[in-house]
């Protein structure tokens, strides 16, 4: 049995089945109910002393900001988690309809549906531009310590509202990052489909067994 933290499977199925095959350093971030990232440091996966590396959602948008389940407050989470989008939709129009929806994944749908020509919502549009800005805004603290050569967003959130959020994320993490750090940086949806959380666990059971019979080094799949 396999058992690991979920965003080092999602980064370990990015290294062998997407921009990890093309680029030794990446980050890939996991938008949903919760929201973290995945890092790729030099063809291997970051864990940090207690495996707790990633937990970027978690990490300082907002000094006194909303409140975050975790306890603190002002956190990436509680603005661009899947509730922290619905709190963004009811701060532009407290009276939508979706404001209220109490799937996060209906909400999610509903708000994909609500941007399609040929009337977007403009309330949703608006609320679509914050949540770039603040993910814009918190990947560009990523790149300032990390300085990937590329970002890739993956999760239920980022398939339903990714043609509409990628772009202007792209543009926010230019505006906002230091100097030229993200001048090359490569913005883009994870080509890694389905449940890259089972892929990436199944990935590194086999990582593992490789390694038992000396066929994979401890840096680079022989997939690679």
């Amino acid at each position: 049995m396999v058992l690991d933290n979920p965003l080092k499977a999602i980064a370990t199925a990015e290294l062998w089945f997407g921009q990890g095959r093309r680029h030794s350093s990446t980050i890939t971030v996991n938008l949903g109910t919760g929201v973290g990232a995945g890092i790729i440091l030099n063809g291997a996966i970051l864990r940090g002393a207690t495996n707790f590396a990633g937990e970027w959602g978690h990490s300082l948008l907002a000094l006194d900001g909303r409140p975050c389940r975790c306890g603190r407050h002002g956190c990436v989470e509680a603005y661009v988690g899947a509730d922290g989008i619905q709190r963004t939709l009811g701060a532009v129009a407290p009276d939508h309809p979706l404001a209220s929806v109490t799937h996060q994944r209906d909400f999610i749908g509903a708000l994909a549906t609500a941007l399609e020509p040929p009337e977007p919502d403009p309330a949703v549009t608006e609320t679509i531009e914050r949540t770039a800005r603040y993910l814009g805004a918190a990947l560009a603290d990523l790149v300032a310590i990390v300085n990937p050569e590329t970002i890739t967003l993956t999760g239920w959130t980022v398939w339903a509202l990714g043609d509409h959020l990628v772009p202007a994320v792209r543009r926010s993490v230019v505006e906002e990052a230091p100097g030229d750090s993200a001048a090359d940086l490569e913005v883009e949806v994870s080509t890694v489909r389905g449940n890259s959380v089972a892929t990436g666990i199944a990935t590194i059971a086999l990582e593992r067994f490789l390694s038992d019979v000396g066929l994979v080094t401890t840096r680079v799949p022989t997939a690679l």
